[in-house]
């Protein structure tokens, strides 16, 4: 049986002594693996059509183990769009990365997917406008947050995630990582701070619940200082690192 699907390229391996284990990210079928016969020879017409940093039409043969690549027809390079742009290169693989480490294997995502093309659209966008090394950063950290939420690890930032009391735009600033969001000053007065906790600014808590609810574009308008933005991405780091064992097991 052939099928055809849209996919990212997110990683290769070497499988056989001709042959290699492509990861794909498809929307249909999720994360899946399927193998390229002989892109390891010299004269394969495949090889550079599979790269990471791409996204392709591939037609997939099924077979009794791993699918087989039949074939791949037109695609976005990325890499070749960015050109030299490094920045976004090492950000826009980093986004690959958190798919390859966080999503499930084998499950449809559509709305992941979604806003993975998003993503470089808008990647695309700051590389166009020579504003890669602001944005691209903030545009991958907040992809990260929102993959997060879209596979069912939505920050909370309405409500104590200890009582449930309702939380304004200027209470709780501390962020309980394994409770999953904000933890309200009554709470915090009457127990320990929780151990897998951080303290935010007013400023970096409504930046954090701004890119929790709204579009991805939203981050374009990011006027937040650097310092704010480093709390974030050390929150995420470290919120994905307790949420998501595989993230931490895969990491290089």
């Amino acid at each position: 049986m052939t099928f055809t699907t849209q996919a990212y390229i997110i990683k290769r391996r070497t499988y056989r002594e001709y042959d290699k284990v492509v990861t794909l990210y498809t929307p249909q079928f999720g994360k899946i693996e399927a193998v390229a016969i002989g892109t390891k020879k010299l004269l394969s017409k495949l090889s550079g059509q599979l790269e990471p940093l791409q996204q392709v039409c591939v037609q997939l043969t099924r077979g009794k183990g791993l699918s087989r690549i039949a074939q791949v027809v037109g695609g976005a390079h990325f890499f070749q769009k960015f050109g030299d742009d490094l920045t976004s290169i090492v950000w826009a693989q980093k986004s690959l990365a958190l798919i390859d480490r966080l999503v499930p294997w084998k499950e449809s995502q559509r709305g992941l997917y979604d806003r993975l093309e998003k993503y470089f659209d808008l990647m695309l966008f700051a590389h166009d406008e020579s504003a890669s090394v602001l944005m691209a950063p903030v545009l991958t950290i907040g992809f990260g947050w929102q993959m997060a939420g879209l596979l069912g690890y939505k920050p909370i930032m309405t409500m104590c995630v200890a009582c449930g009391v309702r939380i304004g735009n200027f209470g709780a600033h501390f962020f309980d990582i394994a409770g999953g969001g904000l933890c309200c000053a009554k709470c915090l007065a009457t127990k320990d701070l929780p151990p897998t906790g951080m303290e935010l600014t007013q400023t970096a808590k409504q930046y954090l619940a701004d890119i929790v609810a709204k579009p991805l574009d939203f981050l374009l308008e990011y006027t937040g200082t650097s310092g704010e933005f480093i709390t974030i991405q050390n929150l995420f780091d470290r919120f994905v690192q307790y949420h998501f064992p595989t993230y931490v097991n895969q990491r290089s």
